[in-house]
């Protein structure tokens, strides 16, 4: 099973360079390919519980075999990056293909492995989508694009900026790699420009996420650090 979720995750890095999304976004969407993968297979592992659903997908122990969570956990990784990376949808189907999976059955039957791969994914994209990411466009035209039409207070150099608020740095000619921080060089450069939108580094601070010391975190036992053992993998909640 460590092997079928290397080559979705390998998928998963591939499309990242495909489509050239910006870090916030990349975190993001390896988050979630990696939490539907847990959940589908938390449904056929005893102790395991769901991030979106607790124990409602969870299937007897007579079907906790190795294919079933392998299937399952396939379905939930090609459902949530066909989601992300709608662009990429060939090659994720290609995978799963050869993986012996049908990529258009999206049955949510969960008395079979693949239904509860689909519902498990289902459950996540329906809780992303309304993260204040801004995915789907439904805040503002355009996936991840910016709505809080934000702008800085000054458009000066440090000192006159607010220390306290976000400012785009300011980037050497055109390269990313030489970055000036005016804040601590105290430096003015007639060359400089405001570092590119990458992203929604503007709303971020409005994306929803689970601190691990959040009381829903400690409850319901997110198993986050993997450690390879038995059939092939397990999660640990240290």
């Amino acid at each position: 099973m460590a092997t079928i979720i290397v080559q979705w995750n390998n998928a998963t890095l591939q499309a990242i360079r495909n489509t050239h999304l910006g870090p916030p976004m990349t975190a993001r969407a390896l988050a979630i390919v990696h939490t539907c993968i847990y959940d589908a297979w938390a449904a056929y592992t005893p102790g395991a519980i769901g991030t979106r659903l607790g124990g409602f997908l969870r299937r007897p122990i007579a079907e906790h075999t190795l294919d079933n969570k392998s299937e399952a956990l396939s379905y939930a990784a090609h459902r949530a990056l066909v989601d992300l990376y709608p662009s990429e949808a060939i090659h994720f189907g290609t995978l799963m293909t050869s993986l012996g999976y049908d990529p258009t059955d999206l049955s949510t039957d969960l008395r079979i492995p693949k239904g509860v791969g689909n519902r498990a994914a289902q459950a996540v994209l329906a809780f992303r989508h309304g993260d204040g990411s801004n995915q789907v466009g439904d805040l503002h035209p355009g996936a991840y694009s910016d709505y809080t039409e934000y702008s800085a207070i000054s458009t000066k150099f440090w000192p006159s900026l607010s220390s306290i608020s976000w400012q785009r740095l300011k980037l050497v000619g055109q390269s990313r790699a030489s970055i000036l921080f005016i804040a601590v060089q105290h430096i003015v450069a007639a060359n400089l420009q405001c570092q590119a939108y990458r992203g929604n580094e503007l709303i971020w601070h409005r994306f929803a996420v689970l601190p691990l010391h959040h009381p829903d975190f400690l409850a319901n036992r997110c198993y986050t650090v993997p450690t390879y053992a038995g059939d092939g993998l397990s999660f640990s909640s240290k």
